[in-house]
């Protein structure tokens, strides 16, 4: 897998002092030959600049966990190549902080969950396949040569969580037919229990959007891929996964039960407590707070 620069980015954090004004968002573009190194240093300064009117204490600590950040995620993408990690922008980094506050009241982390989930969504339909598509403008005479959408979809949540995201979907692709597959975990195995699922009669021939926000121990998705593939014969690599915030380990656990499929993450995290099965440091259990419910284990 090619290593990983960032494009648009200007030479030394001094240049992004002075035209930190006109600034774009950062955008993370594949680039052979390019050093790791590279890669983390550009993202630093890049969206180092959110820092720039804070205390000099501030700026090095918020550059020093972005820098841990582009470090892990740089080195996960050269081992799972059809992982794709959204850029860490300054919006997703402040909207991460507020749903981690435990302090965050449920109407603020189910309006913030939304807007990252809408994110999300919309990178994972950047990886569908598309078509050429030539259309004529309503200037006289002028043709565009653009592309087209070229394959039918299905969304699948896996219950109860994953159904915090079917909202967006619904919102970008209109009439998009949704499945559920409901996995319960055994809070003192940690390992999932299938209870139930349903899913288009021809989801087969769909690729599927398989949304889920968290990825722990990758055990739920394991066993919802293992659904798709072995009772509703989904090619693997028709299947996108969507998550918010990944694990390494589930990760590495996902694809090395399904290394054809593809993964789409908004942020990844340090690592998994093994102990209690959540993402460190993590936004403690997401349905529990996106729902307003308590769960046993509290």
């Amino acid at each position: 897998m090619p290593s990983w620069d960032v494009t648009d980015v200007t030479d030394n954090q001094a240049n992004h002092a002075a035209t930190a004004g006109s600034l774009k968002k950062p955008r993370i573009a594949p680039s052979a030959g390019d050093e790791n190194g590279s890669f983390v240093e550009q993202v630093v300064a890049k969206v180092g600049t959110v820092g720039e009117n804070g205390s000099a204490e501030e700026v090095c600590g918020y550059q020093a966990a972005l820098r841990e950040m582009a470090e892990r995620v740089s080195e996960l993408q050269r081992r799972f190549p059809r992982w794709v990690c959204a850029p860490m922008t300054p919006q997703r980094m402040a909207i991460s902080t507020i749903m981690r506050d435990k302090r965050t009241s449920k109407s603020e982390f189910v309006f913030y969950a939304d807007r990252l989930i809408r994110l999300i969504i919309e990178d994972a339909l950047n990886e569908l396949p598309y078509l050429s598509r030539q259309v004529d403008t309503p200037v006289a005479g002028q043709v565009y040569d653009g592309i087209g959408f070229s394959v039918k979809i299905c969304g699948v949540s896996i219950v109860r969580a994953g159904e915090s995201m079917e909202a967006a979907l619904r919102e970008v692709c209109r009439g998009c037919v949704i499945g559920k597959i409901l996995i319960q975990r055994d809070e003192e195995t940690l390992e999932p229990k299938l209870l139930y699922h349903k899913l288009p009669a021809d989801v087969r021939k769909r690729h599927v959007l398989l949304m889920d926000p968290m990825l722990g121990t990758g055990g739920s998705a394991i066993r919802a891929c293992e659904v798709l593939v072995n009772e509703y014969a989904v090619p693997p690599n028709k299947i996108i996964f969507c998550n918010l915030v990944c694990a390494p380990e589930g990760l590495a656990n996902l694809f090395h039960r399904f290394p054809d499929i593809r993964v789409v993450t908004a942020i990844c995290d340090r690592a998994l407590d093994r102990a209690t099965g959540f993402i460190v440091p993590g936004f403690g259990d997401f349905g529990d707070r996106y729902f307003g419910t308590i769960s046993s284990h509290h």
